[in-house]
């Protein structure tokens, strides 16, 4: 759903429906409150991460320069993986204080960069990149979108929990009219439809096990397509 259909769903379940377009200031304040339960999802990030909040970003290295922005959108500093393009490797992370100790004057080594860390709203490279134009790629996770009142805007959270999300919103749209059982009947399918989303959220179809003749034994080489087929 856009923003604009959640908050006519909401509006349609508070009997509010005669006034779906004219009553603004219900409809800012059913904003508001659709934007606090898309930041109470995405805090429930826990000892895991929302798939569906993956991203990847690439940046291209500058000779001689160590540092180099985050992506706009990243969540504080959720970072899954760091890969130099060419070669293909990755690239591990240090903590910032292992820079200091090890590395104290880091502009005394370039070449391909083999370490990160992170410090402010960047992300330094080490040894110094020696040419321009090497790919980098960042695995993180984004902030989640928050929504406007209009019909355009994109919802990171899969259609499938739009049902979920408008009881999250109708447990402060009952609080608001004094319905105490409503609010405590959404709050209750608010957290119910959390659940779920967290278990399904874990769920890779691709990792079930399967026979061991049916299968590649990890650290086996895969067969290739002989060069010029």
């Amino acid at each position: 759903m856009t923003g604009e259909q959640f908050i006519n769903e909401v509006m349609f379940e508070t009997d509010r429906h005669q006034n779906l377009e004219t009553d603004t200031i219900y409809r800012e304040m059913a904003l508001r409150w659709l934007n606090r339960v898309i930041k109470d999802i995405s805090t429930r990030q826990t000892g895991f991460h929302w798939r569906f909040l993956e991203k990847t970003a690439y940046l291209e290295t500058v000779a001689e320069q160590m540092s180099y922005s985050l992506p706009d959108d990243i969540d504080g500093y959720k970072i899954l993986s760091v890969h130099r393009k060419d070669p293909e490797m990755k690239i591990d992370y240090v903590d910032q204080r292992i820079f200091d100790e090890f590395i104290p004057d880091p502009d005394t080594s370039s070449g391909n960069p083999d370490y990160y860390t992170l410090w402010g709203d960047a992300i330094k490279l080490w040894p110094i990149p020696s040419s321009d134009g090497q790919k980098i790629y960042v695995r993180y996770i984004k902030e989640i979108t928050t929504l406007a009142d209009n019909d355009t805007g994109t919802n990171d959270i899969p259609q499938k929990w739009d049902d979920m999300v408008v009881q999250g919103i109708l447990v402060r749209a009952f609080k608001y009219d004094g319905k105490v059982n409503e609010m405590a009947l959404s709050q209750q399918e608010y957290e119910r439809g959390l659940i779920r989303m967290e278990e399904e959220n874990g769920l890779i179809i691709d990792a079930k096990r399967v026979a061991r003749s049916h299968g590649v034994e990890f650290g086996t080489t895969p067969w290739v397509t002989p060069a010029g087929i």
